[in-house]
């Protein structure tokens, strides 16, 4: 039977920052690898502003933008490529404070967020940002010749915080799991909140999309899909208490 150590406060906040440590470490050492790929990732993330009729011409405005562009680049390639050991830090600090015999999934919890955050990644990369880009880009240039000079970090900023927001919004499986483990959700819940959730889909839709049926109805399929598969989360985790 394997013993169980009571650890005080200052034992968990030591415990806390050593796997801050190691994630920024880890954040590290991936962005020196990704520095050297710099050049390649930059073009990837500019790709989506390629599309056929497009006139976006981006600028540097600073004497040490390109300086700039090249770290964040190299940085954001860096946490990307590190999220999976990032999240086995966050379940190996987490999971134990839930249930004693939880530890034991540290390691899947870990893949199956890796797995739902390169799941948002796709989904922001391939549909959320062409689409935003493009219709952006329509109110930007018009009939009057007028071409648009973006700032390259400005655009930068806007696809890295879409991307980042979508792996927060595909780990809501695993957030429920957690929730419902805390005894905060239940699946009986959820199927009651779940013609409100996806209004909010919709709404959170219109913000982030262009005001077109198509484009929301696109951005909402995933989130009821993600929804949907809480609920059934929800109800194994209720099985297995």
């Amino acid at each position: 039977m394997e013993k169980i150590t009571k650890m005080s406060f200052w034992d968990h906040l030591e415990d806390l920052r050593w796997c801050f440590i190691r994630s920024i470490l880890a954040v590290i050492a991936c962005s020196i690898f990704c520095y050297y790929f710099n050049e390649k990732i930059l073009s990837f993330l500019l790709a989506p502003s390629a599309f056929e009729g497009s006139r976006i011409s981006f600028q540097i405005l600073k004497l040490t933008s390109m300086f700039n562009v090249t770290m964040s680049t190299s940085m954001l390639g860096g946490l990307f490529i590190s999220m999976p050991y990032i999240f086995l830090q966050i379940y190996r600090f987490v999971l134990p404070a839930l249930n004693a015999k939880a530890k034991k999934y540290t390691f899947l919890l870990s893949l199956f967020s890796s797995l739902f955050f390169l799941a948002g990644f796709l989904f922001s990369y391939f549909v959320l940002i062409p689409f935003s880009v493009k219709f952006f880009s329509a109110f930007n240039s018009n009939s009057n010749g007028i071409e648009s000079n973006i700032s390259l970090i400005g655009y930068l900023s806007y696809i890295v915080w879409i991307i980042i927001l979508s792996g927060i919004i595909f780990q809501f499986p695993i957030i429920t799991l957690l929730f419902t483990k805390l005894g905060i959700f239940t699946s009986e819940f959820l199927r009651q909140f779940r013609r409100i959730a996806i209004m909010g889909f919709f709404i959170f839709g219109a913000i982030l999309t262009p005001p077109d049926v198509v484009s929301q109805i696109i951005f909402v399929i995933p989130m009821v899909i993600l929804y949907e598969i809480s609920i059934f989360i929800c109800r194994i985790a209720e099985n297995d208490k």
